[in-house]
């Protein structure tokens, strides 16, 4: 639902630009974990000690590599602007604001299902997209519908996402 309607009220170049600034983050947190993700999976099960230790071990990973990535990608797109893959450095900051959240959400969520706990990741996530479904809807209703406004929806809801499975 949220991509159609900011796929209607964005346009041709509005929906491509928004998709552009949530892949970034979105591949940064597949490419970036370098099987952390699997490994928490395996191992979160074992104790709650070892689950304790792997989510200090995600939020350290994510702040560090997610922070790292993000911070290559900018660098190498100052140098070489289509590494921006036509974003404006505005815009490429803000898509790479969001990778360390992006990669802290991965992370988590194969703990969870590591624990066996299919229902709390499922919960997060089904909560994480029901967050920035309302605020593309208040968007849309306030007249206030636009790339950048979407794409910050996007963040807080991986943010928020990223909260529910630390609580």
């Amino acid at each position: 639902i949220a991509g159609i309607i900011t796929a209607r009220e964005l346009g041709p170049h509005g929906r491509g630009v928004l998709a552009l600034l949530i892949a970034v983050p979105a591949v940064f947190s597949v490419i970036g974990v370098v099987g952390r993700d699997t490994a928490n999976l395996r191992f979160a099960g074992r104790s709650h000690t070892a689950f304790l230790q792997l989510i200090r071990s995600a939020v350290m990973f994510s702040l560090a590599a997610g922070t790292a990535l993000a911070g290559a990608w900018l660098l190498a797109g100052s140098r070489w602007p289509v590494v921006r893959f036509g974003l404006s450095p505005r815009l490429a900051l803000l898509s790479a604001i969001v990778c360390p959240v992006a990669v802290l959400l991965t992370l988590l969520g194969g703990a969870e299902v590591g624990r066996g706990r299919i229902y709390v990741f499922n919960v997060v996530i089904a909560g994480s997209v029901a967050v920035y479904l309302a605020a593309i809807v208040v968007l849309l209703a306030s007249g206030q519908l636009t790339v950048v406004g979407c794409f910050v929806a996007y963040g807080a809801s991986q943010g928020l996402g990223s909260v529910a499975f630390l609580v």
